[in-house]
């Protein structure tokens, strides 16, 4: 085209050659930009598309898109992991952000495994079913008091001046710690992958991560029923804790379940059942200081995105219809569960 251009004939004047030439360069650019588009949009649709119950797809009415991603804070199966990894590569944000501060990240990669310290076990490879057998018992000092993982189990109180038990629990509820922090990982890898940055919302919780705190109740519970069915049996035999903690694990896992199908459900529920078990007062605590952390959380976000078109949130899935709710109250509309948007 250029060369057709340097030849045309002498007769036409110099006004109209560069006229002809402006003309010539827009239709250059615009057959370009065809191009991108078509290739933009052939993109779109060719992505792989991940729809799930703990995915929120987000339009703010002047375009902006944000996808929320829920999940949970002791992933045993890792179910929450795949999700975060597969919806940010399906989604390609252009900012991926994260509940928390960069001190919980570190301790998510250690806890994982993705990061190693030199001398620290890794959570993953805690024999917490094998103990050294010359380990000794120590001294209890307080009586269990609740009943969650074996209600099977009946007796007057009191526990054994000694016991194993704290110290099985111990490693038991060591090695859970492998599965808090993995959602936070798969984040972290996604984005630099992707080249995108990371965006960090807070609360300044000095890196605590919920999951520890989910584990350590998990690990009192357990350790409280352990201790009545010793003073109730005599001292314990290996297997039988084992078998008790596995079945604990299971328990865990079921709950995990009905988080991933259901998280607004599951939400009310833990209120309904906080409000039961403890009082309207606690309970209506409890959701208040959700609905604040949920409001401080999607003021974060809505700022996060004056910078960006496209961003996807990584949230503890507690949170989501709660954050979903106050996004919606700051203009975003709902869509799907896809992080298509469709």
């Amino acid at each position: 085209a250029f060369c057709a251009f340097a030849e045309m004939p002498r007769q036409i004047g110099p006004a109209a050659r560069r006229f002809l030439g402006a003309v010539l360069v827009a239709l250059l650019v615009a057959a370009a930009l065809n191009t991108y588009l078509v290739k933009y949009r052939d993109g779109r649709r060719t992505r792989p598309c991940v729809t799930h119950p703990n995915l929120v797809f987000m339009k703010a009415v002047d375009g902006r898109e944000v996808l929320l991603i829920g999940a949970i804070p002791v992933d045993l199966d890792e179910e929450s992991s795949r999700l975060v990894r597969d919806a940010l590569n399906a989604l390609r944000p252009e900012v991926v952000m994260l509940e928390g501060t960069p001190q919980a990240v570190c301790n998510a990669m250690v806890n994982c495994g993705r990061w190693e310290v030199r001398g620290m076990r890794k959570p993953n490879k805690t024999d917490w079913e094998n103990l050294d057998p010359a380990i000794p018992p120590i001294a209890i000092e307080e009586a269990p008091k609740k009943w969650l993982f074996f209600p099977i189990f009946s007796g007057p109180g009191g526990v054994p001046e000694k016991s194993i038990v704290p110290i099985k629990v111990a490693f038991w509820a060591y090695h859970l710690t492998s599965a808090v922090g993995g959602n936070i990982a798969a984040a972290v890898t996604a984005a630099a992958n992707q080249g995108v940055p990371l965006r960090f919302l807070g609360p300044k919780d000095n890196g605590m991560l919920m999951g520890y705190a989910q584990v350590r109740n998990f690990a009192g519970q357990a350790q409280n029923e352990l201790l009545e069915e010793e003073r109730r049996k005599g001292q314990l035999s290996v297997d039988f804790m084992n078998t008790a903690l596995r079945s604990a694990e299971r328990h865990i896992r079921e709950e995990e379940e009905k988080w991933l199908r259901d998280a607004r459900g599951e939400s009310s529920r833990a209120i309904e059942m906080i409000r039961d078990r403890v009082s309207d007062e606690f309970a209506g605590d409890a959701l208040h200081m959700m609905q604040e952390l949920a409001a401080f959380l999607a003021e974060g976000i809505d700022k996060t995105m004056q910078d960006y078109h496209r961003g996807a949130v990584v949230l503890t899935v507690d949170r989501l219809p709660y954050v979903q709710d106050k996004l919606e109250q700051a203009g975003f509309a709902y869509l799907s569960q896809s992080t298509s948007g469709q």
